[in-house]
């Protein structure tokens, strides 16, 4: 590979992961944003209006960059605007999902990847594509691209839905960035070529931003790190014993990224439901909330 390559690929391996991790947490700082603009001051407005310019433009890079991940995360984002009737927000997400859906190069990125540009990496595209027969590869193409979109109406569903006061109240910037956090863990598990440094980028972003998180995965935290970490460990050493040493297949490089993948989704899986009880905790709370102010309201009126 000539040295401007090399340089424009490490590039990319850098700044990537900070392009993602940027665009979650201006996504999540906008979903918090109270949404009237009614009752809000100028200074108010003008922030908020600065923090959908700049949520945008971050949005339109990476939608450029991955299409895959902007658009998985820009239709979860639509789904807290609509939850929340967050007008700044669904204007900063549009755009990139124009882009997406508009560009026939970002679209055929995301649902229709060339198999020319599969190489052995730690995802599970190149195997299944190198054993599927030519005339049915577009088929497995389309079903493995369209793969990641089933989970995010019951994951969306399943947050949001039942936050009786969300409407009224924000939802808090935390559970916001932990829910965009694993909307991108999701696409990077069933993506075509995954990125390995924003896959690790990711769980530090995780443990970084959501230090409960070691407590609660506490049980099986050994279990992940030794199942995130040999494949790592052995993958390079199959991928040289298949392709320079010529003493081993495809299999040995393969049982690598099945095992990374296997326990990459036990993590996805574990934070989820960690994601899951923050939201039933939530609802919990707001109903109790609205259960002591509808008694306090009707003793009020009784007393009158």
């Amino acid at each position: 590979m000539p040295p401007d390559d090399v340089i424009v690929a490490a590039l990319e391996m850098v700044l990537q992961p900070v392009l993602l991790l940027s665009s979650i947490h201006a996504l999540s700082c906008l979903s918090s944003v109270f949404p009237s603009l009614s009752t809000s001051s100028k200074s108010t407005t003008a922030r908020l209006v600065g923090m959908s310019m700049s949520t945008l433009q971050l949005l339109g890079l990476l939608a450029w960059s991955d299409p895959l991940m902007a658009i998985m995360l820009g239709l979860v984002a639509l789904c807290v605007a609509g939850n929340m009737y967050n007008v700044a927000l669904a204007a900063a997400v549009l755009p990139s999902l124009l882009l997406v859906v508009l560009s026939p190069e970002r679209r055929a990125v995301v649902f229709y990847p060339e198999p020319m540009a599969m190489r052995p990496d730690m995802g599970i595209w190149w195997y299944l594509m190198s054993e599927v027969f030519r005339q049915y590869q577009p088929y497995f193409r389309l079903i493995l691209a369209a793969h990641p979109f089933l989970y995010l109406p019951p994951l969306a569903f399943r947050v949001l839905a039942g936050s009786a006061t969300s409407k009224q109240h924000p939802l808090p910037e935390a559970f916001l960035r932990l829910l965009y956090l694993v909307t991108a863990s999701i696409s990077m598990l069933f993506r075509p070529s995954p990125i390995l440094t924003q896959q690790l980028s990711l769980a530090i972003a995780l443990v970084a931003w959501h230090p409960d998180l070691l407590t609660a995965l506490r049980p099986k935290l050994l279990l992940l790190s030794v199942g995130l970490g040999a494949p790592l460990i052995l993958a390079p050493i199959m991928e040289y014993l298949w392709l320079d040493a010529q003493s081993g297949n495809a299999n040995y490089l393969y049982f690598q990224t099945l095992i990374w993948t296997v326990f990459h989704s036990l993590l996805v899986l574990e934070v989820t439901v960690v994601l899951v009880q923050h939201a039933t905790d939530r609802n919990r709370v707001e109903e109790g909330s609205e259960n002591r102010t509808q008694r306090t309201q009707k003793g009020s009126n009784e007393l009158r």
